[in-house]
């Protein structure tokens, strides 16, 4: 809120109220607002604390007489020795400080005497501000908010990890999909058997059944489209499902499957007429087109599509893998309803079975945040067979790929994989209202924020995207027995609006 906005406010709420309106809140009797109004409050540059530090927003209260920080300042920032500049709607007769339950100071300072005092926010700091006729009182609680923790920090929950939805112990391979709301397991079991399991976004509670399948498997082409899922046998042949448990063959064989995009699936067919792009089912809106050589079609990332504005069809994406020679590539390639093309200028390393998956991440854009769509490449092994353990990001579609900082790198209780994959499912997080509450700092939520929230007056829900990590292969091939659940720190704060 600007302070020409603000003094707007002010002007508004004394309209409201007579010298006879009072209102009391503990000792403070509060006759004309304007007259104690504080229409803007910055700490003063300090860069020994942090850059920036004199463009910090603060809202104010006036009906509650409460000024804080909704974008709170970075994990260990010092409060303790801060100096403010305040300004006053009219000019006060008295503005004074009190600090109490301060880690470096307690007591009082005097604002209009010694406006560069330093004033202790570890504590419960107080600012009195008397009217210059003195009939009128106002105290103002404030609140300096510091991250408890980094908010872009990438948080795994160690409490959160799970086993894959086998049947059995020790299983063998596994590949999850998301489909129509929920998750969908393929797991081979370790008696060479095969397990369905579902489950859907909220309860988490998978129902697993031996799978009657009259075909082999290739676990890991599980892929499903809007309205059906598909997968490979091990000779080729492509099957369908709309349900996990009956399986269909669709008469088609395939090289690869490449991903689902829209109710279509998309792939590679290599027989008499050549090696090619292919889809299914027939259409024609889709249309087939010679395979060029170094495409992927093994290990590669999952295919994920995304819309955009530049077009009216959605684009899928797909990045690293092996190409039919087995040359291991970091490159992405799209898809934009009617063409495949390589799109990468600024690649990822050579690896095959990276997990790649769309997210969020923030940046300040001169004074503000900006919440920005990105692409996050976790896992995979590389040419040389070592796995990857470096965590890169992508601000354009996959374009440019460059490593991401270390607060979204993996912690060292997940280990290094490839072929894992990755599910984001939002669930509803709740929290109270009050600004005063003693509980994890709030966050403001930034320019182009897509945050989806609901509130009854009293508290307010919203949802969080979690990302679910299902186990891939360690470097000794062993299947990783495990799920993780993550997301950033910042979207499990509780948002002002």
């Amino acid at each position: 809120m600007t302070a020409v906005a603000l003094i707007a406010g002010v002007a508004g709420v004394a309209s409201c109220n007579s010298e006879d309106d009072k209102k009391e809140s503990g000792t403070t009797v509060t006759t004309n607002i304007n007259s104690v109004a504080i229409t803007q409050f910055n700490l003063q540059a300090d860069y020994e604390v942090m850059p920036g530090l004199d463009s910090v927003y603060f809202a104010i209260d006036l009906n509650q007489g409460i000024i804080f920080n909704a974008d709170s300042l970075p994990a260990g920032t010092d409060i303790t020795k801060l100096k403010t500049k305040v300004t006053f709607y009219n000019s006060p007769s008295e503005a004074k400080y009190t600090m109490e339950n301060g880690s470096h100071r307690t007591g009082e300072s005097d604002y209009r005497a010694n406006p560069n005092d330093t004033i202790d926010f570890s504590g419960d700091v107080t600012l009195r501000v008397v009217s210059a006729d003195g009939g009128t009182t106002m105290d103002y609680r404030i609140k300096v908010n510091v991250h408890k923790m980094n908010p872009d920090s990438l948080a795994w929950g160690d409490v959160d990890k799970g086993r894959l939805p086998a049947r059995l112990g020790n299983p063998r391979r596994q590949k999850s999909v998301a489909y129509k709301g929920g998750a969908v397991s393929l797991v081979e079991e370790s008696d060479g058997s095969f397990t369905i399991a579902r489950a859907d976004t909220i309860s988490r509670q998978w129902t697993r059944e031996r799978a009657s399948l009259t075909f082999t498997p290739r676990t890991e082409t599980l892929t499903a489209s809007a309205d059906a899922l598909y997968i490979l046998s091990t000779d080729g042949q492509l099957f369908t499902s709309a349900d996990a448990l009956t399986w269909s063959d669709t008469g088609r064989k395939w090289v690869a499957i490449s991903g689902g995009y829209d109710r279509f699936v998309l792939g590679v067919a290599s027989d008499a007429a050549g090696t090619r792009h292919t889809f299914y089912p027939e259409s024609d809106l889709l249309s087939e087109s010679p395979l060029e050589s170094d495409f992927p079609i093994a290990a590669t990332s999952a295919f994920t599509t995304f819309a955009s504005k530049w077009s009216q069809l959605p684009t899928g994406i797909l990045a690293g893998g092996r190409d039919a020679e087995g040359n291991i590539s970091g490159a992405t390639w799209a898809f934009d309803g009617t063409t495949w093309a390589r799109i990468s200028e600024t690649p990822l390393p050579a690896m095959e079975g990276a997990t790649v998956f769309p997210y969020l991440a923030y940046n300040k854009v001169v004074s503000s945040m900006r919440e920005f769509a990105v692409w996050i490449a976790i896992g995979g092994r590389l040419a040389d067979g070592t796995l990857n353990r470096t965590t890169y990001i992508s601000y354009d579609n996959g374009i440019n790929w460059r490593e991401a900082s270390q607060s979204l790198m993996l912690p060292a209780f997940i280990p290094a994989m490839w072929m894992a994959d990755a599910l984001i499912f939002d669930t509803e997080l709740s929290a109270s209202l009050s600004g005063w509450a003693r509980q994890p700092a709030p966050r403001r939520l930034p320019i182009g924020a897509r945050v989806k929230y609901d509130t009854d007056g009293e508290t307010i829900t919203w949802e969080c995207p979690y990302i679910y990590l299902f186990g891939g292969f360690d470097a000794e091939g062993t299947l990783v027995d495990a799920i993780w659940k993550g997301a950033l720190n910042r979207l499990t704060f509780k948002p002002i609006i």
